[in-house]
């Protein structure tokens, strides 16, 4: 039991399954009291958000200010709006009657502004460009903010949001304390730390004590014998899926066009996998993500925008189909499959014959895996002896069995995860075992159910009304 926490914020911890903190936790509560700035520095998946989050909770809960203070106290940045909504969902399961206000670009900021008037947030949430927007259009009042926490504070110091940050740091005249959190470290110390500030690294090379022994990554080289590594992807694939724990899988890409490029490939041979990008639409991000999480898509291929804070505890391999250009992106990369309570995955990285490699990394220091040769993609006079065809590679990895249902109702239609629960009972037939992961966004939901089922789902539910609503429906692709 975690007696150093109110009651009521324990309870809600144990209801997560969470009954014990790490000792970076601990730590950051204990050093979260003090007036001081603070640097936090450790692993992916050693449990930062919580770590960060927990001292403001508990702040709130011990001065009794969780429902009576009525002003805006803290101010969260994140660099993306996955991590920003992710971030506010574990605030608002932690503190249900006092929701966090979530804040980014791609959809109405009218709903945004309301939640900021009339839901009365002690914490706003968001990327930097929605809520400087915010500040200069008069609808998010600064003047009570006495916390900025600053979340991937390296990737927030680059050029591209460079700007946006002292705009906004400038737009806090109440600011106290400001927590800057991530895994890796920028090279320049943020000029609007105070020198004096608290530094906590718990980074495994420092001796960190917050990942387990068990957590620790295995990190395997895979050699590709023709320069384009598409062929040796698709073998690496197949022997993930002969693996009891090889899926599921993020594939990491370093341009946008690489991922239709890679996802093209995959689907070619009947491989369902989810594309993730900067440049797509925040709806077709959104499902993305969503198949990947519920199981209709074991595989994800995506660029950085998925390397920091997306927190998909099932991911079991990460693949480099390109090796990013820093090491602090490599240490993001891998941190996708040390989520969770379940062992470390195992990152593995494709090089290609002259491939010129990034200074922090060697084939030298890695283990090779074996991979079988695939035919029609080696050079040619090359030996293919004991190769196979792609398209039989292409069978070893199966089909998932679930597939998601897209239902054109959500929240601002009074349309709850039990209504949708019901409505495929009682009339697509379902039974309630049947039903995966149900996701109410505000204008439309998710649901997973089993790929087997889904023409007869939809057929049953062709002229069907949900609540009294009329209702697109059909299988997300």
């Amino acid at each position: 039991m975690m007696t150093e926490l109110t009651p009521a914020l324990s309870s809600r911890l144990e209801a997560m399954g969470i009954r014990r903190l790490n000792a970076m936790q601990q730590s950051m509560l204990a050093a979260a009291g003090s007036a001081a700035d603070l640097l936090l520095l450790s692993p992916p998946g050693s449990g930062k958000t919580l770590a960060f989050l927990l001292p403001v909770l508990h702040e709130l809960e011990k001065s009794g200010r969780t429902v009576s203070e009525k002003s805006l106290r803290f101010l969260l940045l994140s660099p993306s709006r996955e991590l920003a909504v992710q971030t506010a969902s574990v605030w608002n399961s932690l503190l249900p009657e006092r929701k966090a206000a979530c804040c980014y670009g791609g959809h109405l900021m009218a709903d945004e502004r309301r939640r900021l008037r009339e839901g009365n947030p002690a914490l706003a949430v968001g990327t930097p460009g929605r809520i400087l927007d915010l500040i200069e259009k008069g609808y998010l009042e600064t003047g009570g903010i006495r916390l900025l926490i600053i979340d991937e504070f390296d990737k927030m110091m680059e050029l591209g949001f460079r700007e946006t940050m002292q705009k906004i740091r400038e737009s806090l005249p109440a600011v106290e304390r400001r927590w800057l959190v991530s895994a890796t470290e920028s090279p320049d110390f943020p000029d609007f730390l105070r020198r004096d500030a608290l530094r906590m690294d718990y980074r495994e090379e420092e001796g960190s004590t917050a990942m387990p022994e068990e957590k620790r990554l295995k990190v395997w080289h895979v050699t590709s014998p023709v320069p384009d590594k598409l062929a040796t992807l698709l073998s690496l694939l197949a022997a993930l899926a002969e693996k009891e724990d090889g899926f599921p899988a993020v594939v990491f890409v370093n341009y946008r066009e690489a991922v239709d490029r890679v996802c093209g490939f995959l689907q070619k041979y009947r491989i369902v996998c989810s594309p993730f990008h900067g440049g797509m639409e925040q709806n077709l991000r959104e499902r993305s993500l969503y198949r990947f999480r519920s199981g209709s898509s074991r595989v994800l291929v995506a660029t950085d925008l998925a390397a920091r804070g997306l927190d998909i505890p099932e991911i079991r391999s990460v693949i480099h189909y390109h090796l990013p250009l820093q090491q602090e992106q490599f240490v993001h990369r891998n941190g996708r499959s040390t989520r969770g309570n379940h062992p470390a995955g195992a990152a593995y990285w494709i090089s290609a014959p002259q491939e010129k490699l990034p200074p922090y990394l060697s084939a030298d220091d890695y283990e090779e895996q074996p991979v079988a040769p695939v035919r029609g993609f080696l050079p040619e006079g090359a030996d293919e002896e004991g190769s196979v065809f792609p398209q039989a590679l292409a069978r070893r990895i199966p089909v998932p069995e679930t597939a998601t249902l897209y239902i054109g109702r959500g929240r601002k239609d009074k349309v709850s995860r039990a209504d949708i629960l019901g409505f495929l009972c009682k009339k697509g037939g379902l039974k309630g075992s049947d039903i995966g992961l149900i996701d109410v966004r505000d204008h439309h939901s998710y649901a997973a159910i089993p790929r087997r089922k889904v023409r007869e789902v939809l057929a049953l539910l062709r002229q069907e009304k949900i609540k009294g609503q009329r209702t697109l429906i059909e299988e997300a692709e």
